[in-house]
């Protein structure tokens, strides 16, 4: 019996050691995974610190647009996307006939201008950015409320920035997904809308009479599109291409739409379309995209919630 006692103790001793090693190798082995993970994190930083100090240029990007009776929402969504997603200074938001909604404008500091007419007067660009003050190298980017930058290639633009005084973005139009604005309410517009027009410049075949499946008309072009322009450079800005003074070199590019590209969000729902319709006198040209919505969902591309930084 005594024998019996003995030999189970020793086995029960030699299991809790087992156990006990290989709680103690576990252990261990899960310290190294973490202090692997650390050592990898702080890499990584400190390859995005060198990265962003090698990037840094030496001039800042500023956007303006203008709002008449707009909702906080999709306000919200527009300016987030410029601060945040692209690295845009700061953002001036024209507001027609009245200021817009003041925590808005505290909760991202954003500069504002406020006036009584409602036609787009994008000289106002020029008078609203005061805190900092925009300075002759730097870059303007005028666009509506509807469109979003999309950037492929972070220096889209900065490579190109010692050559050129004005650099044009190609407007690329998507469809809408839901006939009510009710049916949009707490939604993302980049996020749900996620289906536009195709284009050869991105290297998408389209057969000639593709169009005709559609009834195409002159809606289903690309339009203007939208440009950015050094501040000392400018003369006049305008909707879709602005004029530069006699100190620049006038010159300009239209960047790849494989690198940049406009996403223009002209019918966030069949609603919202016609409203805007009205508002803006466009009722017809309105109702031709409501028409052919089909066509502006031929192709699936939600890229620009991925949108890269600008440098």
């Amino acid at each position: 019996m005594m024998l019996k006692i003995k030999i189970f103790g020793k086995c029960y001793i030699r299991v809790f050691l087992k156990v006990v090693i290989v709680s103690i190798l576990i252990i261990s082995l899960i310290q190294i995974q973490n202090e692997a993970k650390l050592f990898s994190k702080w890499a990584i930083n400190m390859n995005d610190s060198d990265a962003n100090s090698s990037n840094k240029t030496h001039f800042d990007y500023y956007v303006c647009t203008q709002v008449w009776n707009e909702s906080n929402e999709h306000i919200v969504e527009w300016i987030e996307h410029q601060i945040y997603r692209l690295g845009f200074r700061n953002v001036c938001m024209i507001s027609a006939e009245e200021p817009l909604d003041e925590a808005i404008v505290k909760q991202y500091r954003i500069a504002t201008i406020t006036k009584a007419e409602r036609d787009q007067e994008w000289r106002y660009c020029l008078q609203c950015f005061k805190d900092p003050p925009m300075k002759p190298e730097d870059l303007l980017m005028t666009q509506d409320i509807d469109e979003f930058l999309n950037v492929e290639r972070s220096d889209a633009v900065s490579r190109l920035y010692d050559e050129y005084d004005r650099f044009h973005f190609t407007d690329l139009r998507y469809g809408y997904i839901y006939e009510t604005d009710k049916e949009m309410e707490n939604k993302s517009l980049l996020k749900t809308n996620v289906y536009r027009r195709p284009n050869e410049d991105l290297g998408e075949y389209m057969h000639p009479k593709f169009k005709d499946l559609f009834e195409c008309n002159d809606a289903c072009e690309t339009t203007s599109g939208k440009e950015m322009i050094k501040v000392g450079a400018i003369e006049k800005l305008c909707t879709h291409y602005h004029d530069t003074n006699n100190r620049s070199n006038g010159k300009m590019v239209r960047i790849d739409m494989l690198h940049a590209r406009l996403n223009h969000y002209s019918m966030r729902t069949r609603e919202n379309s016609l409203i805007a319709g009205q508002k803006w006198n466009k009722i017809d040209y309105k109702t031709d995209l409501i028409k052919l919505n089909n066509y502006f969902k031929t192709v699936y591309d939600p890229s620009v919630i991925y949108s890269k930084r600008l440098l």
